[in-house]
């Protein structure tokens, strides 16, 4: 039994949250409040007669237990991992497990079929609870490690080092007209529209410091988010580096390249293999159960270097991705109006 326990301990750490539960309700609550304010709730995201606070909750709810073992462990070990990347599909994984992109594809069906034969103009309850599960998947593709496929421990450092309040991102919203569809037609291109925009901020550079021997004058280093913290040198080629330079989320831009570096076609295609912590976590052993460095303000020691990233560095990159995330929560809730 014991045995037993650690095994299922176990696969859990190493496909554990990229979000965690907090950051999702964050997420969620956030994004209907500034639909509030912008006069954007709509109409018929009403469940039965109890108001949009009730379909809200519902939908917060459902978007949670997304990541609740005790509800959805069997489904989220064996039928959908969380993993998503814009540019490649990844590998079905040993046990048959599909990805993220296949589990909101479900989901936007079922929820279109629940939607078009109810009998109200408003949503019930289980339409409202496949919005949820979108959403969940949504947001998580504004994390780094699912976009990178990086499996990674409960404790790891982008979901639990660095802390972000509600004020922080309230102060970054953005104006109304900003919160629109902008020409998105489904969950999966919001959810594609997502993980471009979370591989286009580890595109911009994470300045340190790197501590000179003797005690000399400390010697700034920069480096790329995406070689640093995480990283997938299967899909970061020249000509995704450059398309994701060109990208707008406002106005987003899907037609990702479809050729490699050499100009061979079918490269879109390809599946994606795992990707991995980047070098300033490469002195970790065993990352898969003990997180990566991510948000670790103390000296950080690499191949006999030591560096040290200020605290307002990560900082700044988790508060861009979790805005991000908000606006695609609302992109979801703008389309459902449309069913």
């Amino acid at each position: 039994m014991k045995t037993s326990v650690f095994a299922l301990t176990l696969f859990v750490g190493i496909n554990s949250f990229a979000f965690s539960v907090p950051d999702h309700r964050l997420v969620s609550e956030l994004a209907f409040s500034e639909l509030q304010q912008c006069g954007l709730v709509p109409k018929n995201l009403v469940w039965q007669n109890d108001g949009a606070a009730a379909s809200i909750s519902v939908m917060i709810n459902s978007n949670l237990d997304e990541d609740n073992y005790l509800k959805n462990g069997i489904k989220k070990l064996f039928q959908y991992s969380h993993f998503y990347n814009p540019f490649r599909p990844l590998k079905k994984e040993w046990n048959g497990r599909e990805h993220a992109g296949k589990a909101v594809d479900n989901y936007t069906g079922s929820f279109v079929k629940d939607a078009q034969s109810r009998n109200t103009p408003n949503l019930p309850r289980k339409p409202l609870e496949r919005l949820g599960q979108i959403m969940h998947l949504v947001q998580d593709a504004s994390s780094p490690l699912h976009v990178l496929w990086i499996n990674h421990a409960t404790e790891d450092g982008f979901e639990n080092k660095v802390n972000i309040f509600k004020q922080e991102l309230a102060e970054m919203k953005p104006p109304c007209e900003s919160i629109t569809l902008a020409g998105l037609h489904s969950p999966a291109e919001i959810m594609k529209s997502a993980g471009l925009g979370t591989m286009k901020e580890l595109e911009s550079s994470v300045e340190f410091q790197e501590l000179q021997p003797n005690g000399g004058e400390p010697k700034f280093v920069s480096a790329l988010w995406s070689q640093t913290f995480f990283s997938n040198t299967g899909v970061y080629t020249r000509k995704v580096m450059n398309f994701l330079t060109q990208f707008d989320l406002l106005n987003p831009n899907l037609n990702t390249p479809t050729s490699d570096d050499n100009n061979v076609e079918g490269w879109a295609t390809k599946e994606l293999g795992k990707g991995d912590y980047g070098f300033l976590s490469s002195s970790i052993s065993n990352v898969t159960l003990r997180g990566d460095n991510f948000g670790k303000s103390k000296p950080i020691t690499v191949n006999g270097k030591t560096y040290v990233v200020s605290s307002d560095v990560y900082k700044k990159l988790r508060k861009n991705l979790l805005r991000q995330s908000i606006l695609n929560t609302q992109r979801i809730i703008l389309w459902a109006a449309e069913k």
